[in-house]
């Protein structure tokens, strides 16, 4: 009960020099405060770069030349679209095939379709400009599963009324490479499909040979290959990374797939898609500034933290010799070396935290909320300012008694 009783009238007493060292205190803490609150506002321009600026990519061919019409292996596709990095993937895959049941054209013998699967049908129907009707019971999420479901174009449909829970016979065929610079269509398999809807290409102008007639689910398609054990060439590729700052985890994994490198000396008209482009020039180069400006400043913590403990071991320093004859008083008076010391320490840390806590609250007032994470820097500031204390403590209790009184004032 002495120490403390002892503790406040010290303060009060030696009020210039409590008043400087609290006022010290404050502005060492603001100043962490304030450095902290810029990286962490680098931080955050950071992650809204990578939201802002985003990263998309392609599978093209050696050159990087071609993006559509390729031979993209299963395998490819595969990695791109079971990545945890990628969104919004889309891998069309160009087949042909022919209705079985051709009661639905009685005047044709034989009708050969272009057909497409894709992976997201929605980003597909944004990106070729085509509108969809869906039968009821059915909608986007349901078809982009493994279903065995089919959309039909508006040219095939005709005048047909067709109910949910309608099945078309398809005879399917695949493309795959011959061992030249041609491609094989061979048959695969025959396949019953439940109708989920129709869609139309809304540009006129657009609609040509190439065009899909009938769109399947590519994960329906991927299973069915599975089983059958075989590999498949997908047509195209596309994706978004979903948090850009991962990006060279991403390039870590694509090159574990077995992507090649882009080589302007391939021939710029190859259709074998087995290289990855990935358009992130823009982001990086505003990453990087950013990144080598917050790496700048947390080398820097280490200095100003230490700094912290230097400042705070000279300011004790200096108000302790201030006070030798104070403390040599407590010793001639019986007082221990070590309730000398705590009372002095206590003494410290009292005004020490005042500083703290009015630097925390002006911090709110005139910059933001600290968080959680900014409680971390405090804690270290207020570890080293002890170390310093500590130590400045420590070096005045290592004179004796008589030599500190031999001393001149």
């Amino acid at each position: 009960m002495f120490i403390f009783t002892q503790v406040f009238k010290n303060i009060y007493k030696r009020q210039r020099a409590s008043l400087a060292f609290f006022m010290i205190s404050a502005i060492l803490i603001l100043f962490v405060i304030v450095y902290n609150e810029n990286i962490n506002r680098i931080d955050r321009q950071l992650k809204e770069h990578s939201l802002v600026v985003p990263v998309t990519g392609h599978i093209s061919n050696r050159n990087g030349t071609v993006f559509e019409g390729l031979l993209i292996p299963s395998r490819f596709s595969s990695g791109i679209i079971f990545s945890e990095h990628t969104g919004e993937v889309q891998v069309v895959t160009a087949f042909r095939g022919t209705f079985q049941n051709t009661i639905l054209y009685p005047w044709e013998e034989n009708i050969d379709f272009p057909i497409s699967s894709v992976t997201n049908l929605a980003l597909y129907a944004e990106d070729e400009n085509i509108t969809i009707e869906w039968l009821p019971g059915y909608n986007e999420d349901l078809f982009d599963t493994s279903m065995p479901l089919v959309m039909m174009s508006n040219e095939i449909k005709g005048d047909a009324y067709w109910l949910t829970g309608d099945v078309v016979r398809l005879e399917l065929y695949y493309f795959r490479p011959d061992g030249s610079r041609f491609m094989s269509l061979d048959y695969f398999q025959t396949m019953d499909l439940q109708v989920a809807g129709f869609f139309e290409f809304e540009n006129d102008a657009l609609q040509d040979t190439t065009l899909p007639q009938l769109i399947l689910s590519h994960p329906f398609i991927w299973h069915i290959f599975q089983e059958e054990g075989m590999d498949f060439y997908s047509d195209s590729a596309s994706f978004r990374i979903i948090d850009p700052l991962e990006l060279n985890l991403f390039k870590e994994e694509m090159r574990e797939v077995g992507f090649y490198s882009l080589s302007v000396t391939a021939d710029p008209l190859g259709d074998k898609g087995d290289t990855l482009i990935v358009d992130d020039s823009t982001f990086v180069n505003g990453a990087t500034q950013l990144m080598q400006t917050l790496l700048l400043q947390q080398r820097f913590y280490p200095v100003i933290f230490v700094s912290i403990g230097f400042i705070v071991f000279f300011v004790s320093y200096l108000m302790l010799q201030s006070r030798r004859q104070e403390l040599l008083i407590f010793r001639l008076l019986g007082v221990s070396k070590r309730s000398c010391f705590f009372m002095y320490l206590i003494e410290q840390n009292i005004i020490f935290i005042l500083g703290k806590i009015v630097a925390v609250l002006l911090s709110v007032i005139f910059i933001s909320h600290i968080g959680i994470r900014g409680l971390y820097p405090l804690f270290i500031a207020y570890l080293f300012f002890g170390i310093g204390c500590i130590t400045s403590l420590l070096f005045m209790e290592r004179k004796s008694i008589m030599i500190a009184v031999s001393e001149r004032e």
